[in-house]
C-alpha cells in the first residue's frame, strides 16, 4: 500500500493525524501567490516509502511505545470476580480475550508458551465454575484442574 493510498484515503481530513501528514507535502508559493506542491520532492509525504512513513510516524508525537511490563501485568493478574455469574465469566473471557491479543501483537506470546495459556485462564475461573467443571471433566480422559488446550478450554466455559 502506498503512503498516497493511506493519506488521502485512510485518513479523516481535519483530524490531528491528517493535518500532521499534510504538513510534509512539499510546498512552496507560485509566482502568483498560489500554493504549489512540489510532486517531485522525495522529501515530500506522497513520495515517501512505507518504511519512512512508518519511521516518521514513530517519531511523533502520536507514537506511544509500549509498555510491555503493564501488558504482562495485566495478563498475569487477570481472573474473574466472585462468585462468576454469567456476566462476571463473560467479562473475564472478554478481558482475557484482549489481553492475549496484546501479548501476541506485542511478541510476548513466547514469555508463557501456548500450554502455558489455557492454564492461565483456567486458573482465574471463578472457583464454582472450576468445580463443575472438574465434575463433568471426569467423565472425559483428562486431568482435572490441568488444562494445556486454550480453545478447547475456551469451548468448555
Amino acid at each position: 500500500m502506498s503512503v498516497d493510498v493511506i493519506v488521502n484515503e485512510g485518513m479523516t481530513t481535519d483530524y490531528p493525524l491528517y493535518i500532521w501528514a499534510i504538513g510534509h507535502q512539499s510546498r512552496s508559493m507560485g509566482s502568483d501567490c498560489q500554493l504549489l506542491i512540489n510532486s517531485k520532492d522525495p522529501d515530500d509525504i506522497m513520495n515517501w516509502s512505507a518504511e519512512r512513513f512508518k519511521h516518521e510516524l514513530q517519531n511523533s508525537h502520536f507514537h506511544t511505545p509500549p509498555n510491555y511490563i503493564s501488558i504482562m501485568q495485566t495478563f498475569e493478574t487477570l481472573s474473574c470476580l466472585e462468585p462468576g455469574n454469567v456476566h462476571q465469566i463473560d467479562e473475564y473471557y472478554g478481558a482475557f480475550s484482549t489481553a492475549m491479543q496484546d501479548i501476541r501483537i506485542y511478541g510476548l506470546t513466547d514469555r508463557y508458551g501456548e500450554k502455558s495459556l489455557a492454564q492461565r485462564f483456567y486458573n482465574g475461573l471463578p472457583a464454582l465454575l472450576k468445580q463443575y467443571m472438574a465434575l463433568y471433566g471426569l467423565l472425559h480422559e483428562h486431568t482435572p484442574d490441568i488444562h494445556d488446550d486454550y480453545l478447547v478450554l475456551q469451548k468448555e466455559v
